[in-house]
């Protein structure tokens, strides 16, 4: 644990620390790629990444950057999503609305695991069943949207009851890996280091900190892929290294954590740029346990105090826009922050709002974060700027590596914390995971918003534009006025680096790795 000093840091400190060079980016939503030659078979592709894989159960991992990116080399969902948030049969070849509260899902047939077991539909319903069991505490719980009960028509065709109408239902769908009923027979830590799924890619070898080897599904249901032999993801301590085994041949890939990176490799002619707005926004959070966190006072003081242009400047290299919690890759539904309350940057309205909520002196405070990310921490540090500069004596805490930011968390050893951000294919199954009454939520940020929750209930119901778009602006405005576990910053861009011989490689508003089967090397 590495704690840093209360006196804070100028702000030419800060860009003296980070690096910061404030590269811009004007590179518009990809598109799947279309190719003037046909895609090569062979070759195994060089991942260089500086993001710690913890462990490899979709159970437990969703919740964790490095799973986000992971997984869906190995696991597949009934429904994915496409680069432009459009829902993508996956294992379900299509699906039907029978009646309001039901669903039907035709599943893809031929199908195998990685074990040679054949897919069906009694491993989807044991799969939801795991989701769905609260002692399970699956991070997809509340992201695949509620469920009463799963009906087997018959080996091929399965039906989702819901308790409610909803029309975005399939869309939903994209975390909720299947994985096989044998797996309950593997025990209760079989899953932390090893895979069994559907996907193009299989686990070889994996040295946690050091390498992971993956090598292609022969037995893959897509014929004639994946086009690649193999994944090898190679871990370095830290981002600089990473990007100089890419420059020098050593690696085909990075995935950027620190966008400051990005105008050291915007010239480079050997290397490509991929890059999509994110449908996540940057949060950061408040423990509402916490006293005086529970203070909506407080909380919009806090808002008020953050400096959002800055913040996408510095610590975001002005990789993206300034954003609430629905960001502008979902297009009409964005409400732009210049129209949300709390979110111009103004500390003496932060200072009149301590004072009326009987705090005039401000108070003592904790912010966390993960060391090893430099979103979070050069973040943590511009945090800790503005809450000195309303007379808050705030102390930045640094924790090395995830878990031990997540036993902080549910220790509630802290009033707020420095974050990344949880994309969705939909914004209901964004604001079910974070701004409403979820397990997540409740979990480490404290009670949240009943009326929020009736709110995206409705809007999930909806299916005339207009009434959406009516709709999710009343939300946005609700989540910024009252910020019941989260405040937005900003809406990054993601970026993956790779060599001009990577052909295929599409970067995904939620930052994850699909479709790598179809990526190729040309050789």
């Amino acid at each position: 644990m590495n704690k840093l000093n209360r006196g804070g840091l100028s702000r030419r400190q800060f860009l003296k620390l980070a690096g910061i060079t404030g590269a811009a980016s004007t590179l518009p939503l990809p598109a799947w790629q279309v190719f003037a030659q046909d895609p090569q078979h062979g070759g195994v592709l060089i991942e260089a990444r500086t993001y710690s894989v913890e462990d490899l159960d979709p159970k437990t991992s969703l919740n964790l950057e490095a799973g986000q990116i992971t997984l869906p080399r190995f696991y597949e969902p009934l429904v994915t999503t496409g680069p432009t948030l459009n829902a993508v049969p996956k294992l379900a070849t299509s699906w039907s609305q029978v009646d309001d509260t039901t669903w039907e899902f035709n599943l893809r047939q031929g199908v195998k695991f990685h074990n040679g077991e054949d897919f069906t539909a009694a491993d989807v319903e044991y799969s939801y069943g795991i989701i769905l069991d609260p002692d399970t505490a699956h991070p997809g719980i509340n992201r695949i949207g509620q469920i009463d009960s799963i009906e087997i028509v018959d080996d091929y065709t399965i039906r989702f009851h819901l308790p409610a109408p909803n029309a975005i239902f399939p869309q939903m769908q994209d975390w909720a890996f299947i994985l096989p009923t044998s797996s309950a027979d593997m025990g209760d830590d079989w899953l932390l280091r090893n895979v069994n799924g559907t996907g193009p890619f299989k686990l070889e070898d994996w040295r946690p900190q050091i390498e992971m080897v993956l090598s292609r599904n022969d037995n893959y249901w897509q014929e004639g892929k994946p086009y690649l032999d193999g994944i090898v993801s190679q871990d370095f301590p830290e981002e600089s290294s990473a990007l100089a085994a890419l420059r020098a041949g050593d690696a085909h890939f990075v995935t950027l954590e620190d966008p400051t990176n990005y105008a050291l490799l915007v010239d480079n002619p050997d290397l490509q740029l991929l890059e999509v707005p994110a449908n996540g926004g940057i949060f950061w959070c408040y423990n509402g346990d916490k006293p005086p966190m529970d203070d909506v006072l407080v909380r919009r003081a806090i808002s008020s105090a953050i400096n959002r242009e800055e913040v996408l400047e510095l610590v975001g290299a002005g990789l993206g826009t300034v954003s609430g919690v629905i960001t502008p890759a979902f297009a009409d539904l964005h409400v732009p922050a210049s129209e949300l309350p709390y979110y111009q940057y103004d500390p003496d309205l932060a200072r009149s709002l301590l004072a009326e909520a009987g705090h005039p002196d401000g108070f003592a405070m904790t912010a966390v974060y993960i060391d090893s990310l430099p979103i979070m921490k050069n973040g943590a540090l511009l945090f800790q700027q503005y809450m000195i500069d309303i007379g808050i004596d705030c102390e930045v805490v640094g924790y090395e590596g995830g878990a031990a930011w997540v036993d902080a968390l549910t220790n509630e050893d802290f009033h707020f914390t420095t974050n990344l951000e949880i994309g969705g294919p939909t914004p209901e199954s964004i604001l079910n995971l974070l701004a409403c009454s979820s397990p997540l939520a409740h979990t480490y940020y404290g009670p949240c918003s009943e009326e929020l929750d009736a709110m995206v209930q409705a809007a999930a119901a909806i299916t005339d534009p207009e009434e959406r778009k009516a709709i999710w602006r009343d939300i946005q405005i609700l989540v910024a006025e009252f910020q019941p576990t989260a405040t937005w910053v900003y809406a990054r861009n993601h970026v993956v680096a790779a060599r001009n011989e990577v052909n295929g490689f599409v970067p995904f508003p939620d930052k994850a790795h699909r479709q790598l089967e179809d990526v190729w090397l040309s050789m």
